[in-house]
Order: structure tokens, then C-alpha cells, then sequence
């Protein structure tokens, strides 16, 4: 399995693979990864919206339970200057901001 290497003071939002959508979440000083891809259709719900406990797929705005994907959460091995995450492949793109994360943090 491949791992996604970032600094931990550049820490992104999230990321994604050639199949997968990855969320990047800080809990305390601990931090995990979150499967962010609709089981339905393979969306980004990184990049949906949350209603209330339930993201909204930005493809066919069909609605996920927050509890249902964090318990997809994967731990992630920090040092001190860096956080690696094991993901299914490389990462293509690095999202530094994603839409979900507004409204994330305000109903955890």
C-alpha cells in the first residue's frame, strides 16, 4: 500500500487518490484519515455538504451518516515533522480547503 507523506505544519484538508476521496482530520493532538467516498456512486463528499449528521453527495445528493464514515477512520503515524497516512495509491490532487469542513467541525 502506498503512503501520502505531508509535513505537519502544512498539514492539507484532504486529499484524493485515482479511486477514493480523503478527508484529513485533527482530533486533539491526534491525527486520522477519513474514507470520504460515497459508497453509493463514488463521489467526493469531501467536497458535498453537511446536513446536520449527514454529508450530502455533491453527485446525486443522496445523504451519508457522519457516524457511518468516521467509522471508516484510519489512524495516521506522526513524527515530529510529519504525518503519513496509508492510502490505496498516490495521491493526485491535495485539497487545501474542502466545503465539508465549514460545517464539520461545528456539529462534532
Amino acid at each position: 500500500m502506498p503512503i501520502a507523506i505531508f509535513s505537519r505544519n502544512a498539514l492539507p484538508a484532504g486529499f484524493a487518490t485515482r479511486a477514493r476521496f480523503y478527508k484529513i482530520d485533527r482530533r486533539g493532538g491526534t491525527v486520522v484519515l477519513i474514507d470520504m467516498t460515497c459508497p453509493h456512486r463514488g463521489g467526493p463528499l469531501t467536497h458535498g455538504a453537511c446536513d446536520g449528521q449527514r454529508v450530502v453527495c455533491p453527485w446525486h445528493h443522496g445523504r451519508i451518516s457522519r457516524h457511518k464514515l468516521e467509522q471508516c477512520t484510519q489512524p495516521a503515524i506522526t513524527t515530529s515533522d510529519r504525518v503519513l497516512l496509508i492510502v490505496d495509491s498516490a495521491p493526485m490532487r491535495v485539497f487545501r480547503e474542502i466545503p465539508v469542513d465549514g460545517h464539520w467541525s461545528e456539529t462534532t
